[in-house]
């Protein structure tokens, strides 16, 4: 059965000492027995036609994703297999920031940066340095969230939870920095290049000229994604005072006065509000502004983190 992932259930994929069992090389012989398996498969995010969707499954850990389009499942995007082989790099940064605010803008849950920026940060290669600037801050501040909450069972053996935490935060996408991948824009769409052959192969399905990424499909869905989240905000919203005297590289907008504005203008999204009065990190009131200025996810955040 497919499911909806909403913050608990992603909480417990990616805090689930078992998830972690494989990518943190425990041995086997630390188990009693054998441990279960456990399959998953959730749907993340729903645009136009078509849902991206993750199979899990653990013990031994393996996850996958797809785009379905009605009932057909279309090829795969990407997996992580700690078992054999592994091709995860799947989004662009960009992509995934887009894809994590629209579910956090959908669903109360799914702060952002949160729970389902923690599950696919390992699908994001980070290939320049801009990019490890603006994510690193964004996943420790998801990884810290994910913490609230009732206490999930530690293991009998291995790394504790803030070790684990740990580690996913310096392995962001297991990349060596400076291994020579590059996005570059093509006729296909946005597809992930190798500079020199490491001896690995390549991480991806979606490199060049592969018969195998359905880049028409995603490029649709991105696009019905991008739309859907420009969408949440009324165009009246931008006409408060604080929006119009205010411009994204200056520092004296009040996050309160504006929620407030924006209150009386007829804004009662949940999220964009609570972003601004009760945000869990400074990084969900700049992305939200980001939102309300109708700017491009990290126009804001380029301003202000340094390394």
């Amino acid at each position: 059965m497919v499911i909806s992932a909403g913050r608990d259930l992603i909480r417990r994929i990616v805090l689930d000492y078992g998830f972690w069992d494989g990518y943190l090389d425990r041995p086997w012989e630390d188990f009693d027995d054998d441990p279960p398996e456990l399959a998953t498969e959730l749907v993340l995010l729903t645009a136009g036609a078509m849902s991206l969707e993750v199979r899990m499954l653990q013990n031994p850990n393996l996850m996958t994703l797809f785009l379905r389009q009605g009932d057909e499942l279309l090829p795969e995007l990407g997996y992580d297999d700690d078992c054999a082989q592994f091709l995860p790099w799947t989004f662009r940064w960009l992509e995934l920031e887009y894809i994590a605010r629209l579910a956090a803008l959908r669903d109360v849950q799914l702060r952002h940066p949160g729970p389902l920026l923690a599950l696919l940060s390992r699908f994001t290669p980070l290939t320049t340095d801009e990019e490890v600037r603006a994510a690193r801050p964004m996943l420790a501040v998801a990884l810290d969230l994910l913490t609230e909450g009732p206490p999930l069972p530690e293991p009998r053996f291995g790394p504790t939870l803030p070790e684990r935490l740990a580690y996913q935060l310096d392995h962001w996408d297991c990349r060596e920095l400076r291994s020579g991948y590059r996005w570059t824009s093509s006729a296909e769409g946005w597809a992930l290049t190798e500079a020199e052959n490491n001896g690995w192969g390549s991480l991806t399905i979606r490199s060049p000229d592969s018969g195998e990424f359905p880049f028409p499909q995603w490029a649709t869905f991105m696009n019905d994604v991008v739309a859907a989240y420009r969408a949440t905000i009324d165009p009246r919203w931008r006409s408060v005072p604080a929006l119009r005297t205010s411009t994204s590289t200056r520092d004296d907008l009040d996050p309160m006065e504006l929620a407030d504005q924006l209150s009386t203008a007829g804004c009662d999204h949940p999220v964009v509000l609570r972003a601004l009065r009760d945000p869990i990190d400074p990084l969900e009131t700049t992305w939200a502004l980001e939102l309300l200025y109708g700017e491009e996810p990290g126009a804001r955040l380029r301003n202000r983190l340094v390394e």
